[in-house]
C-alpha cells in the first residue's frame, strides 16, 4: 500500500502538472481544458488521483452517478484514503442521499487523507463539515428547496410547516410557503403566509408579485387592479420573470400589460461579461443546426433524427433529468450534451467552437433559462421555436418559428406548413392508451348516460366570462356534470366563485371538484373518464390540449386573438383536430353544447384521434424536418451571402 507521505502520483511531477492545470481550469468553468490536462495525465498514470480529478470534472457537469462510480473506483484503489469518501459524501449528502453519505462521512472520517489530493481537490465538491450541518439543521428546509426544484410543491407544503413547527418560521420559509400555496391554488394557506411575511418583512421583495398572483388566485378583478397599480418596476430578472409568468397565466391582463412585462425582462438580459466578440465565418457547406432545450422529448428526438439525413446536429440539454427519449436520442447522434451545470460563459464559448450556423432555442416561453448566452450571440443566426404573441427580443433572436396562420407583422416569422408542436410518445404506449379509452368509454356507456365534462384548469386561469360559458354548457346539456380543479376548502375564494356561479343557474348538485394533488397523481384516470374536455380562455392550457390528443378525449379550445388561444389551437392543429377550435366564445359554447349532446360525435373524435395514432410511424416527422431544413437552409446562404 503506498503511504500518504509518498503519494502514487508524485512520482510524476508532469502528472501532477497536468492534474494541477486540470483542477484550476475547472475552477474558473473551463471544462475543455480541464478534460485535455486530465486525458494528458491519464496517458501516464491511471492512479486514484486521477479518477478525482474525472469525477470533479464529471460532478461540474452535472453527471453526478459518473462522480460517485469514479470515486467509488477510486476508493477501491485506495482504501486508506479519505478524501475518496469524503468527496462522494459531500455530494451524496447535497443529492439528499442520507444514509448513503453519513455512511462515506463515517468512513472518511477515520482515514487520513492524502496531501496532493488536498492541495488540488480542496473543498472543490463542498465543505461536507457545513454540508452536513446544514442537512441536519435546516433539513426541511432544505428538503422543500429541492421538493419545489421538481414542483413537488404539496410535499415541499409539508415540510415547510414541519420547518415552521421547529423554527417558529423567517421570511424565507414564509415566502416559500406563499409560493407553494399558490402553486396548488390554495388562497387561504397563500394569505395566512404572506400575512406573516408582512409582519416579519414588510419590504421583502418577493411580496409585491405574490400578493399580486393571490389576487389572481382569488379572481378579485378590483384587488387585482389595486395590487398590479402598486406594483414597483421588478429588482431583478427572477423577480421580472415570476411577474410576467403570472400575467401570461392570468386572463385579467391585455396584451399591452404583457409587452410591458417581457421588456422588463429584457432590461435585465445583458451580454455576458469579459466574452470575446463572435468571429462567425461563411461556409459552403450545408448549415449545422444546434439546439437548446430543458431536455429532449419525443417530437425533438423523432424531429432531430429526421434532421440529421440532411444536416450536422448539436444538442445542448440544460435541465439535470434524463427522459428516455434523450438517452434514445444520445445514441444516435454524436454531439448531445448535458449542460446544466455549466456556466453561461462555458457554454456559450461551446456553442461558438461548435461553429453552429443556426441555433433553435427551443425553451417555452417565459422560461428565459439561458438569456444571456443568446444576447451574446453565439451563433449567426438565432431562432425562437415557438414565437407568442406579446414576445419580442430582436437582440437575441433573428427569426421566429411559429405555424402558418401566424400572424407575421415584423417579417421575422419563420412559418411552417407542417408544424409539429406536441411531444408524441413512443407508439406503443399510444396504442395502449386509446385503446384502454375505447374499452372503458365501452364499460361506461352501457353503466351510465351521464355525460362527464372536465375543465382541467388551475384557478387563476378560469375567468368570470369562462365561468359563464361553462354553466350555459351545463343548462343547455342536462345529463352533463363538470369536473373542476380546485381545493376541498368549501370557503376558499375559488371554490366560493363556482359554487355561487353554479348557484345562481340551481346548476350546484352538477359541480364535481378534484382537489389538484389527485388531479396530478390520478391524471390518466380521470382523463380516461372524461367525455368532453372543456379548455380556458383567453389563454388555453397547453398541457390539457397536449393530454387530449393523447388519450383521444375530445376537446373544445378557442382561437383568435381576443380572446385568443394561439398555443391550444396550434396543438389542435397540429393533431389534424379542427373540429376542435372555436372562433369565438359562441362558437365555442355550441362547439362545446353539440359534443356533450352527440354520443356518436364524440366517438368520432376519439376514433379519428386513435387512427392516427395508430397509423403514426416516424415518416410524420420528414416533412416537417425537410421543411426546416429547406428553409434554415436559404437562411444560411442568405447570411453567408451577404457576410462574404
Amino acid at each position: 500500500m503506498t503511504s500518504i507521505d509518498a503519494p502514487l502520483v508524485s512520482t510524476n511531477a508532469d502528472v501532477q502538472a497536468h492534474l494541477r492545470a486540470a483542477m484550476a481550469a475547472l475552477r474558473i468553468g473551463d471544462i475543455e481544458t480541464a478534460a485535455r490536462e486530465a486525458d494528458a495525465a491519464r496517458a501516464v498514470n491511471q492512479s486514484p488521483h486521477v479518477l478525482i480529478v474525472f469525477a470533479a470534472i464529471a460532478h461540474s457537469m452535472g453527471r453526478h452517478v459518473d462522480a460517485l462510480g469514479m470515486l467509488e473506483h477510486a476508493s477501491q484503489l485506495e482504501p486508506s484514503i479519505g478524501n475518496y469518501p469524503d468527496a462522494a459524501a459531500a455530494i451524496l449528502l447535497k443529492l439528499g442521499r442520507k444514509t448513503d453519505g453519513m455512511f462515506n462521512l463515517k468512513l472518511g472520517t477515520h482515514l487520513p487523507s492524502d496531501p496532493f489530493i488536498a492541495e488540488i481537490i480542496g473543498d472543490y465538491f463542498g465543505d461536507v463539515k457545513e454540508i452536513f450541518d446544514s442537512f441536519i439543521v435546516d433539513r426541511p428546509l432544505r428538503t422543500a428547496e429541492l421538493m419545489m426544484s421538481q414542483n413537488m410543491y404539496a410535499a415541499a407544503l409539508h415540510q415547510l410547516e414541519v420547518y415552521i413547527g421547529v423554527s417558529g418560521g423567517d421570511s424565507l420559509s414564509f415566502a416559500m410557503i406563499a409560493e407553494c400555496a399558490l402553486q396548488l391554488g390554495k388562497a387561504v394557506h397563500a394569505q395566512v403566509a404572506l400575512d406573516a411575511l408582512r409582519t416579519l418583512d414588510a419590504g421583502n421583495k418577493a411580496l409585491p408579485s405574490l400578493e399580486l398572483r393571490l389576487a389572481v388566485l382569488k379572481g378579485d378583478p378590483a384587488l387585482i387592479e389595486a395590487q398590479f397599480a402598486a406594483l414597483r418596476p421588478p429588482e431583478d430578472m427572477v423577480e421580472a420573470t415570476t411577474r410576467m409568468q403570472t400575467m401570461v397565466a392570468s386572463p385579467y391582463f391585455d396584451s399591452a400589460a404583457i409587452s410591458l412585462a417581457y421588456k422588463a425582462i429584457a432590461a435585465f438580459v445583458r451580454p455576458i461579461a469579459d466574452l470575446d466578440p463572435p468571429n462567425f465565418k461563411t461556409s459552403d457547406a450545408a448549415p449545422t443546426l444546434g439546439f437548446l432545450c430543458e431536455v429532449v422529448d419525443p417530437a425533438l428526438e423523432n424531429l432531430i433524427l429526421a434532421l440529421k439525413e440532411h444536416a450536422n446536429i448539436k444538442v445542448y440539454a440544460l435541465s439535470s433529468t434524463e427522459p428516455s427519449s434523450q438517452k434514445r436520442l444520445k445514441s444516435s447522434i454524436e454531439d448531445l450534451r448535458q449542460a446544466f451545470s455549466i456556466d453561461d460563459a462555458t457554454l456559450a464559448e461551446m456553442i461558438r467552437m461548435d461553429e453552429v450556423s443556426i441555433l433553435f432555442d427551443c425553451h417555452p416561453i417565459g422560461n428565459f433559462s439561458r438569456p444571456a448566452v443568446l444576447r451574446s450571440r453565439v451563433a449567426p443566426i438565432q431562432i425562437l421555436w415557438l414565437r407568442e404573441d406579446g414576445y419580442d427580443d430582436p437582440e437575441s433572436y433573428d427569426y421566429y418559428l411559429a405555424d402558418s396562420l401566424c400572424e407575421d407583422k415584423d417579417g421575422r416569422v419563420l412559418k411552417l406548413q407542417n408544424f409539429l408542436s406536441y411531444p408524441i410518445p413512443a407508439l406503443e404506449v399510444m396504442g395502449r392508451i386509446v385503446d384502454l379509452r375505447g374499452k372503458r368509454e365501452s364499460s361506461k356507456r352501457e353503466a351510465s348516460d351521464q355525460v362527464r365534462l372536465l375543465a382541467p384548469h388551475i384557478a387563476s386561469m378560469v375567468s368570470d366570462a369562462l365561468l359563464r360559458c361553462w354553466m350555459d354548457i351545463l343548462a343547455e346539456v342536462p345529463a352533463a356534470t363538470l369536473a373542476l380543479i380546485g381545493p376541498s376548502d368549501i370557503n376558499d375564494p375559488y371554490v366560493q366563485r363556482i359554487l355561487i356561479a353554479a348557484d345562481k343557474r340551481s346548476l350546484t348538485s352538477r359541480i364535481d371538484l378534484i382537489d389538484p394533488e389527485d388531479f396530478k397523481e390520478t391524471l390518466y384516470d380521470i382523463l380516461l373518464d372524461t367525455d368532453l374536455i372543456l379548455d380556458s380562455f383567453p389563454r388555453g392550457n397547453r398541457d390539457a390540449m397536449r393530454e387530449a390528443l393523447l388519450i383521444g378525449c375530445p376537446i373544445v379550445t378557442l382561437a383568435g386573438k381576443e380572446p385568443y388561444n394561439s398555443v391550444s389551437s396550434t396543438l389542435a392543429r397540429s393533431g389534424a383536430q379542427l373540429s376542435a377550435i372555436a372562433e369565438d366564445v359562441a362558437d365555442y359554447t355550441a362547439k362545446a353544447v353539440a359534443l356533450a349532446s352527440n354520443e356518436g360525435a364524440r366517438e368520432q373524435f376519439n376514433a379519428s384521434l386513435r387512427k392516427m395514432h395508430k397509423d403514426l410511424t416516424l415518416a410524420v416527422y420528414e416533412t416537417p424536418a425537410a421543411e426546416l431544413f429547406e428553409k434554415s437552409d436559404a437562411l444560411w446562404r442568405n447570411w453567408c451571402k451577404v457576410n462574404a
